[in-house]
C-alpha cells in the first residue's frame, strides 16, 4: 500500500507548477499535477 500523500499548505500555485514541470518521474509528475 502506498504512503499517504502529505500536502504542505505553504506551496503556492507557481511552486506546484514548477515541481510538476521539473519532475523526471512520470508518477511523481502526475501526483504534482493532481494537486
Amino acid at each position: 500500500m502506498p504512503r499517504p500523500l502529505h500536502l504542505e499548505p505553504h506551496f503556492s500555485a507557481d511552486e506546484l507548477k514548477s515541481r510538476y514541470r521539473a519532475s523526471g518521474d512520470p508518477v511523481e509528475s502526475r501526483r504534482w499535477h493532481l494537486l
